[in-house]
């Protein structure tokens, strides 16, 4: 699934900060949390991000909303 959030730069890195305070791992392109993965890819203002795998408890409408939580 992917997702896409128009965005600054310094919005992008406090929400993949916010990601690794509340205990995910990313390394400068790829991430989890909490049994989801996936990657991100920042440039010309739109921040883009693709989900690789989820725990199937995990629906769709929840990633979203946690999505949006750190990124918007």
């Amino acid at each position: 699934m992917k997702y896409q959030f128009e965005t600054t730069k310094e919005k992008a890195d406090e929400g993949l900060n916010l990601l690794q305070d509340n205990g995910g791992r990313f390394d400068g392109s790829n991430f989890s949390i909490k049994g989801v993965e996936g990657y991100v890819k920042y440039s010309d203002g739109l921040l883009r991000i693709t989900i690789t795998d989820k725990l199937w408890l995990a629906s769709w409408g929840m990633i979203e909303e946690k999505l949006n939580e750190f990124f918007e």
